[in-house]
């Protein structure tokens, strides 16, 4: 069905007018994301993938600046699990 889509897709961008070529690029990003559902449930489809993870940050030997580290460490994670829709 997808490999369809973009074949299709593909003929159309050579033949399409200015105002198609606007309706195309909605259809790619639909594409898009269509494929970055596919590989997110490629990527979790173990047992285990429904379970809690935990992450645990330590500053190491190095004073301030070490702790400074892993609080932007911290900052960092818990940010792109916000995004990425993770219950943090």
């Amino acid at each position: 069905m997808l490999e369809s889509n973009l074949a299709g897709l593909a003929e159309l961008y050579e033949i399409a007018t200015e105002d198609e070529l606007a309706e195309l690029d909605l259809e790619k990003e639909d594409i898009k994301k269509t494929i970055s559902e596919l590989y997110k449930e490629a990527l979790f489809n173990g047992d285990l993938d429904e379970n809690p993870a935990i992450i645990t940050i330590k500053p190491g030997a190095g004073g301030t600046e070490s702790s400074d580290w892993a609080g932007m460490l911290y900052r960092m994670y818990v940010r792109f699990a916000e995004r990425k829709g993770f219950k943090v």
